[in-house]
């Protein structure tokens, strides 16, 4: 019985702190881990609405479907090193640090801040996508499994 008891407590205390950490992020929130603004000549598959300046998603996989989306019209535009594509998705007129936050992706895909980005991989695509969830949500990114992730990125 006694067993029982710290079993159910444990679970109870693991619900209450998954619901916290959520709540710490927006992105998780909205389905939406890239923290995308939205653009009124885009409409994304899944996207519901607006939430505190940020998109909605239907599903957390169409959330990440649109980072992975984003990521690869972003790149063929010409933004195709970790620090140009940086300064103009996490621009620093938006408190962001572009320098850090290429570091941080780039270090991740195993480049350099000013190495080209190659998506003819899925797998590069789907390490980059992880690093941007990874920066926009903090711990709360550890909530989104990597099989997520990778359906939402395979739906790009």
């Amino acid at each position: 019985m006694k067993k029982v008891m710290i079993l159910i407590t444990i679970l109870f205390i693991l619900s209450l702190l998954r619901k916290t950490i959520k709540k710490m992020s927006i992105g998780i929130e909205n389905n939406n881990p890239g923290n995308i603004r939205p653009n009124p000549s885009i409409t994304w598959q899944g996207q519901t609405g607006v939430n505190d300046g940020y998109l909605t998603f239907d599903t957390m996989e169409h959330g990440i479907r649109a980072i992975a989306k984003n990521a690869k019209n972003t790149v063929a535009a010409g933004y195709n090193t970790p620090l140009k594509f940086f300064n103009h998705y996490a621009p620093a007129s938006d408190q962001n640090s572009p320098g850090s936050y290429a570091a941080f992706v780039a270090g991740k895909m195993g480049i350099g801040v000013n190495d080209n980005i190659n998506f003819s991989n899925l797998q590069n695509l789907i390490n980059f996508v992880t690093a941007i969830i990874q920066m926009e949500n903090g711990p709360a990114a550890n909530l989104l499994s990597s099989s997520v992730i990778s359906q939402g990125a395979t739906l790009s």
